[in-house]
Formats: C-alpha cells, structure tokens, sequence
C-alpha cells in the first residue's frame, strides 16, 4: 500500500506495523518517566542535578532530530526503529544496573538519542503509506498510540515498584524496547526506490538542509521548542515535587497514568479536526490551554 491508494485505505490495515512499535516502545518510556527523577535520587543526586538528568532526554532528542532523519534517509524507516529500538533497551539496562549518576545521565542521553530516531522513522513510514486525506489523523493516532503507552507504563510500573524496587520499571523499559525492535521488523520497507535516486544523486548534508530550510527552523521551530520544553516541564518537576511532599513512586506513577489519559482523549477528536478544519483550528487552543495555568494561577507567597 502507499500514499496514492487513497479510496481503499483503512486504518486497520496498517494498525500493527504502524502503530504497534510505538505502543509497545512507549510502555517502558511511561514506565521510567515518573521515576527517572526519583532513581537519579536514589544514586545520591541532589535535586538540581536529577532535574537535569530528566532534561537530558530532551536534550538527546534535541541534538539527535536532523542526524536521525538523515539516518532514516540513507538505512530507511525499518532498519533505523530495529537499531533504534536495541540501542535503546542497552541505554535502559544500563540506567537499572549502574550505581553512578554520570553512567545513568549517560544513559538517559543515549535513550533521548534513539527515541528521537525512533520517531522520526514513525513518521516517515506514516508518510509514505498514509495518503494526505488522512495524514493527520494517521499523525494524530501515532502521537495518541504514545500517549496509550505512557498510560499503560506507568500503572505496570507502580505494581512493579510497589512489588519489586525502582530498578525493575528500567529492565521493563529495556524489555519494552526489545519487543518494539523486533515488531518493527515486520513492516514493509517502504521508499526503497527513492533512496535509491538520492543516493545516486547525493544526499544532502544535515547543515545544508539546516540552511536551506532556517526560516522555517526559526520560526516554526523555535516555537516547536518551547512548546516542548513547557510539557517536559511536568516529567522533571512532579517527581521531585511528589517526592519532597512524601508521595511513594508508586503513587507518582499513577498521577502520571492519569494525565496520559485525559491526552487520550482527545486524539481522535484532534486528527479530525486538523483534518476538516485546518491545523490552526486546532494549535491556537492548544497554546492558550497550556498558557492558561500559568497566567490564572497565582504564584506561591515568599517565605
């Protein structure tokens, strides 16, 4: 199937190569988000410093987006999430096993590393074999299948951790990745002629396409960032902030499984709308939702 075949296309048709790596992936990514903090803690961080070993993930993803894409280019989408997914099970297993803050920093960069390979090779694949009528909910369900691992993560995780100790959710995490490696196997290895051409051509470099394209990475881009940067905000900050008020990981897992599900919610309704009525329709109310708490709630009186 590609992009072309737009009358016959179903969902269903593509649901298990498309979708289910990421589900799969994004489990063990939900698993150790709530307490990556809280391990980093646990190896004798000071707050400040398991903040910035949170941050490092996006920072990994952040330094690795145009190299990964030029990988995806050159290997394609198949081969990038196979080598993706195994690199990231060894960062995982790494984070469980070490008994050093720099060595799970290290490993928490590697992981931010490949899933930003991983992402990319997902939405190249959708690209290819999604036909434009429904692009955007093919993106929007690829972004909510995330959002269902985030939501199934974090509740196998409390039960490990209440069951276990905290190193047991990075071995499930490195598990999760295996099986993500080996689903992402299975699917057609699409673009193969076009890769082809471009080698034959020559790929182009990630700075020229830096430069050809630095309009848009100034705007559009910068915005992308700060958009990020304020969700990630939670995934650094509720661990510490659940710790320092006494809350078990267990429980912070849990309120961690409770906002994946409200993201649940609205995949469906938000692909549909950015289908019928333009992506402005729906990135406007976007910002002004995740402004609003900021701006309404009144800031803590100093001591």
């Amino acid at each position: 199937m590609t992009a072309t075949s737009q009358t016959d296309f179903r969902f269903r048709d593509i649901w298990l190569v498309a979708y289910g790596p990421s589900i799969v992936s994004a489990v063990g990514h939900g698993a150790i988000l709530p307490v990556l903090a809280l391990r980093a803690r646990d190896l004798g961080a000071d707050v400040s410093t398991a903040a910035a070993i949170v941050a490092l993930t996006g920072v990994g993803m952040l330094l690795a987006s145009l190299p990964a894409g030029a990988l995806v280019a050159r290997v394609g989408e198949r081969r990038t999430l196979v080598m993706a997914g195994f690199l990231d099970a060894g960062a995982m297993a790494l984070a469980a096993a070490t008994d050093s803050v720099a060595a799970l920093a290290a490993g928490v960069l590697l992981s931010g590393v490949c899933w930003t390979a991983f992402l990319i090779a997902r939405q190249g694949f959708m690209i290819d074999i999604v036909p434009p009528t429904h692009r955007a909910r093919a993106m929007s369900l690829l972004g909510g299948s995330y959002r269902v691992g985030v939501l199934i993560g974090p509740l196998i995780g409390a039960g490990l951790i209440h069951l276990t100790d905290l190193t047991s959710v990075f071995w499930l995490g490195a598990a999760m990745s295996v099986c993500a490696s080996l689903l992402a196997g299975l699917m057609p290895d699409l673009g193969t002629e076009k890769r082809a051409a471009a080698k034959v051509a020559g790929h182009l470099g990630v700075w020229s396409v830096i430069r050809s394209h630095r309009r848009v990475l100034a705007t559009v881009g910068v915005a992308v960032v700060i958009l990020g940067a304020s969700r990630s905000l939670r995934v650094s900050l509720l661990p510490l902030w659940a710790d320092h008020i006494g809350l078990a990981a267990s429980t912070t897992s849990l309120i961690f499984a409770g906002a994946a599900a409200i993201d649940v919610l609205f995949i469906w309704p938000g692909g549909w709308l950015m289908d019928t009525r333009g992506r402005m329709f729906v990135a406007i109310p976007v910002v002004l939702s995740m402004a609003s708490p900021a701006c309404c709630c009144p800031w803590p009186a100093r001591p």
